[in-house]
């Protein structure tokens, strides 16, 4: 019986229901949910990089729960408990994109045509989280002060991007973004989850333009709808982030890494 459009999509969404309930079942129970996926140090594992290869931006998601799940006790320890429900939220929002992948943001599915043809988008696009930091239990050096957390409107980031993007192209936003950035980063121990979602904005702007040039060169259309609408990704969670970064800060000016410490450098 030949499958119709409407029950792919049904497939899918089963599919993402399914993957969702697990999480929350590994979220539930640390001790069964460490137990049941990769650990960190396995991430590199030539099985894990096959897997990559053929979904980078679920993986990259994948990565990582993974660890920030393993880390999670660690902070939670070290706080006396005050740092889960910032794990927790964080790697909700990690879920829900896995989630989002499956029902209307299907980028792998989209990148498939260019991966096949050998130009690495998404592989690219996302640094892999292998690459983050090893675990620390206190920031070097001085502390943050919380009068150095510098307040905003995500509101008004968000529109400030699109406009960018709508006038300017990649560049425009790739510049917006680096304001944004500058402006957050008077002091480097905050704002980390903000700084690391504009750092990822800039890094896709800088590609998208190489990525474009080498489809063109093969015959292949180009992947800049894709580009932007992985950019466009960022900002639908600019509020969610914000809050995370702020619920972050008693714990930061105390010396936690959290979330500081826990994401790879996107510098090209």
């Amino acid at each position: 019986m030949k499958k119709t459009p409407g029950c792919r999509h049904l497939r899918h969404f089963i599919v993402a229901l399914v993957a969702m309930v697990s999480s929350y079942g590994l979220a539930a129970t640390p001790s069964r949910g460490l137990a049941a996926v990769p650990s960190h140090a396995a991430l590199s594992t030539p099985a894990v990089a096959s897997e990559a290869s053929h979904e980078c931006f679920r993986n990259h998601l994948r990565e990582a729960i993974v660890l920030n799940l393993e880390r999670r006790p660690l902070y939670a320890a070290l706080s006396g408990g005050q740092s889960k429900a910032i794990s927790d939220r964080l790697v909700l929002l990690e879920r829900l994109a896995l989630v989002s992948s499956h029902l209307t943001n299907d980028f792998d599915e989209l990148d498939r045509v260019y991966r096949k043809a050998g130009i690495q988008v998404l592989c690219e696009d996302f640094m892999t989280m292998a690459k983050t930091p090893a675990f620390k239990p206190r920031f070097d050096g001085r502390l943050p002060r919380a009068s150095s957390f510098r307040d905003y409107e995500p509101s008004d980031m968000k529109t400030r991007l699109k406009l960018a993007l709508k006038n300017d192209g990649f560049t425009g936003v790739k510049v917006e973004a680096e304001l944004w950035l500058a402006f957050l980063s008077t002091e480097p121990k905050l704002h980390c989850m903000m700084r690391h979602t504009l750092e990822s904005i800039v890094r896709v702007a800088i590609l998208a333009p190489r990525h474009a040039e080498k489809a063109r060169k093969l015959g292949l259309p180009s992947p800049e709808k894709l580009e932007r609408r992985l950019i466009e990704s960022h900002w639908t969670v600019l509020g969610q982030i914000h809050r995370l970064d702020r619920k972050a800060l008693p714990l930061q000016v105390e010396g936690l890494p959290i979330i500081c410490n826990d994401v790879p450098s996107l510098s090209l």
